[in-house]
């Protein structure tokens, strides 16, 4: 086993291998090992994050390997476990691997128990993995993964009982996936086939079933994020904005809607910016219900106070010192462009919060027209934050500035240029907001990959600005002079 990277080398580096573990059924008393050189170890899946192979696909299929018989597995719900970085040296190679804990469902089976394995895995219980907990000295990286196996099939585990997203919980897949079939009844569907899972990640998992008339799809969105309930109001409030959903159900934290019409081109962005002018005007009559339906807000006097918060190395900066650093060097930079942004005193309206093309599609009644979805980040806030994504995406100036328009008068077309570009900025931050506020509300054994995500968003930003950090330092020195 070789040694432990150090966190400083881990930050700047993606690597594609992760160690696994499986636990099937209600008792959790068993454990999928697979045999390496006449050795246990825990299933090691290669997984290269630009395959262009679905992750969900992808585990489900890894898993069905594992199984013979009629054995099928549908889904499965990724979690991160502490963040444990491993490196150890296997068929005379350095891999590098990341803690993860897969709870999947076999949807042809009722009890684990009848689950038949191949001849080079077998299931073991907790006694064989304490076995060789206590086997390991101190210093091996992987005693505290088997360590948190050990915790994980214990009987009075508080582990699995302290994940408060319902997509961890054993029967989660088969209420769902009923809950889609039959709603996919409700709306007049037939010939309704079988329910397919085609997202797992750390901020939601999407089924889909196809039908007469065409796709349906179901969404459940991360523990503590609202996009289940936002979704549902401004399908209600903004029909033109937002996919009908048909069904939504609290306990599974979970809605339906249809599938859409065709993606939009790049050559037909305007579409999509037309929209959001759209929604950012027609929004501001709703404001008060959507307040009342848990839409946060994220204005530029609270975005500067969590600047505050960031720079002293709280929340998703906890722990990290480059973080942390960065975000003491953009500081200054960011108060200011708060405060610009403010001095214009633009009404916050809805925004959507990550509107790309791969977040919007065609209707099929109106090929003229677009849709948004995927609400996970919509927030009320100032709505240049909303061009974040597009700013990186299409370089049509002469649409923006068609939308700057509704804002500014002409003759402050240069204002409102800058303002915009201000916007594109911290539009980020306000994403990294959403991401870390979803890390509080994390089971306390858990450091989560929207960690990870949220500082990567801070590295594109600060990169990005780095340049005006100087030309800030050099104004206030001025200043002081």
């Amino acid at each position: 086993m070789a040694e432990e990277n150090t966190h400083e080398e881990l930050f700047y580096e993606k690597f594609p291998y992760e160690i696994r573990f499986l636990l099937l059924g209600k008792n959790r008393r068993k454990v999928l090992m697979t045999r390496d050189g006449g050795e246990w170890d825990l299933p090691v899946v290669e997984y290269q994050s630009k395959s262009g192979r679905n992750l969900a696909t992808r585990c489900c299929h890894d898993m069905g390997k594992a199984f013979s018989g009629e054995c099928e597995v549908r889904f499965a719900a990724v979690i991160e476990l502490l963040g444990k970085w491993l490196v150890w040296s296997r068929k005379k190679k350095k891999k590098r691997a990341h803690a993860m804990l897969v709870l999947a469902e076999c949807v042809s089976h009722e009890d684990v128990e009848n689950l038949v394995l191949p001849h080079d895995s077998e299931w073991k219980n907790s006694s064989f993995v304490s076995s060789i907990l206590s086997a390991y000295k101190e210093n091996i990286p992987l005693r505290s993964l088997f360590a948190l196996v050990a915790g994980a099939m214990a009987p009075s585990t508080e582990l699995l009982s302290s994940f408060k997203d319902p997509r961890y919980k054993f029967g989660w897949y088969r209420k769902a996936a009923s809950l889609l079939t039959s709603t996919a009844v409700a709306d007049c569907a037939k010939h309704i086939g079988t329910v397919s899972q085609v997202q797992v990640s750390e901020t939601s998992t999407v089924l889909r079933t196809e039908s007469s008339l065409g796709y349906y799809y179901l969404k459940s969105p991360t523990h503590g994020c609202e996009e289940t309930s936002i979704t549902h109001k401004v399908a209600e409030l903004l029909p033109l904005v937002c996919p009908e959903v048909l069904n939504i159900c609290t306990s599974l934290n979970c809605f339906v809607t249809r599938g859409l019409g065709l993606p939009i081109k790049q050559t037909e962005y305007r579409v999509i910016v037309r929209k959001l002018g759209y929604l950012h005007f027609e929004s501001l009559s709703h404001i008060e219900k959507l307040r009342s339906c848990g839409c946060p807000v994220r204005d530029l006097d609270k975005l500067s106070k969590k600047i505050d918060v960031w720079a002293e190395g709280r929340e998703f900066t906890r722990g990290d010192p480059i973080a942390e650093q960065q975000m003491r060097e953009l500081k200054p930079l960011l108060k200011r462009m708060c405060a610009q942004l403010a001095s214009l005193d633009i009404p916050l309206t809805l925004i959507h919060g990550d509107v790309a093309r791969s977040n919007s599609a065609r209707t099929h009644t109106q090929e003229t027209d677009a849709l948004l979805f995927d609400w996970e980040f919509a927030c009320i806030s100032h709505p240049l934050f909303d061009f974040h994504r597009i700013a990186d995406e299409s370089k049509d100036s002469i649409m923006i500035d068609e939308y700057l328009i509704k804002w500014f008068p002409l003759e402050q077309l240069e204002e409102a240029r800058n303002a915009y570009e201000i916007g594109v900025h911290l539009g980020y931050f306000v994403k990294v907001w959403a991401l870390s506020d979803r890390l509080e509300e994390s089971a306390p054994q858990l450091v989560s990959p929207l960690a990870f995500w949220a500082r990567e968003l801070l590295r594109d930003r600060y990169w990005a600005l780095v340049s005006r950090i100087a030309d800030i330092a050099g104004s206030a020195a001025g200043e002081g002079s």
